[in-house]
């Protein structure tokens, strides 16, 4: 068999001439080491045949293949290729982040989960977008791995006021939950009655309701007393909650004034007098939010407590707490990938949601 490469220059590595095998008797082409293929001449089937034997067509990417006509009593069988060079940075599968908020403090915290993991070793190239990144993948496989990876690490927790119509198709939920992961599909945790919906990206983008509080907005307390008032509840795959009720107080007050609030939370499980957890104060903030207005007669709570903090226990033990800010260096700068300066606090707020191992 002749091969001709047809992109006026030559391939290197790519395969110009095979010999194969032929029984006239039954028409039939051996397939090494034993498997004979019955193809008639300039079929569809004995084209793949002639593909197949031919090396290095890997190293290429294939536009055209067809047979060139030859003598009937001939013994060569002639194919025309149509190949491009391959390019190292022909991407086969991209994986879109976006978050539509005014800050990229989300973007900052996966990155450097990323980096920490080394989930972006296979990426061949990183773009910034409008309110996202783009990563591009050269297979598919690389790129269901990191979307994986995304789904387990992006925790968001964020507080929300769901608009009344989404609270009822979701049974009723909140309407104050929070967005405790984004994957596929929004994570919805209403902290008070310990229960857990979805919303698909469909749903989400129809409605575009945005977050009442943003872990910007995270207040440290000290807690001063705990009382369980339910039994461990399953909400998700490793995900359990425990109701109860807890006395804190707001680390900032020590040495002001002597106010407790009395709240309830979902980390029954997790808190114990003496305890530091991060948390919305409710108390002191100043909320303007259109949903939330359509809630006549609803009565905010004080404190929504968010999750419990290590830090200052860290720090107890004499182990220093070392968050070195880390960059994707395949592609882009670590300064907000907008060509603007580095938001040095947005950095610090999202490297204090890196996990840090206090061992």
């Amino acid at each position: 068999m002749a091969a001709m490469a047809a992109m006026g220059e030559e391939i290197e590595g790519l395969q110009k001439h095979v010999e194969i095998t032929h029984c006239p008797d039954c028409d039939s082409y051996l397939q090494p080491p034993s498997t004979w293929i019955k193809a008639e001449l300039e079929s569809k089937k004995l084209l793949t045949f002639c593909l197949n034997n031919l090396n290095g067509l890997k190293r290429v990417r294939l536009v055209h293949a067809e047979f060139i006509w030859t003598e009937p009593h001939s013994k060569r069988i002639k194919v025309k290729l149509m190949v491009k060079k391959a390019n190292p940075d022909q991407w086969e599968c991209v994986v879109q982040l976006r978050q539509h908020v005014p800050h990229r403090r989300t973007f900052l915290y996966l990155e450097q989960l990323i980096l920490k993991h080394d989930a972006a070793k296979y990426t061949i190239r990183i773009k910034q977008m409008k309110q996202g990144i783009d990563f591009f993948f050269k297979n598919h496989n690389h790129g269901d791995k990191f979307v994986d990876f995304l789904g387990k690490v992006a925790l968001i927790n964020d507080l929300n006021c769901l608009p009344p119509q989404v609270a009822v198709g979701l049974g009723n939920l909140g309407p104050l939950v929070i967005c405790n992961k984004v994957s596929n599909n929004l994570a919805l945790l209403d902290p008070f009655a310990l229960r857990q919906s979805f919303l698909n990206k469909d749903q989400y983008w129809s409605l575009s309701f945005k977050a009442l509080l943003s872990s910007k907005q995270l207040v440290e307390y000290i807690v001063l007393d705990v009382e369980v008032v339910s039994c461990e509840v399953t909400v998700g795959p490793g995900l359990r909650y425990v109701l109860a009720d807890a006395q804190v107080a707001r680390v900032s007050d020590f040495g002001k004034n002597d106010m407790i609030f009395n709240v309830r939370t979902h980390l029954g499980h997790l808190l114990s007098a003496g305890d530091y957890a991060l948390g919305y104060d409710l108390y002191g903030a100043n909320i303007n939010d259109i949903e939330l207005d359509k809630y006549k007669g609803l009565v905010l709570p004080d404190v929504i407590l968010i999750k419990k903090s290590y830090e200052k226990k860290i720090q107890k033990w004499g182990k220093p707490c070392s968050r070195r800010a880390l960059s994707l260096s395949c592609t882009i700068p670590l300064k907000l990938r907008s060509g603007t300066p580095l938001d040095k606090k947005g950095l610090e707020i999202a490297l204090a949601h890196v996990p840090v191992n206090p061992y």
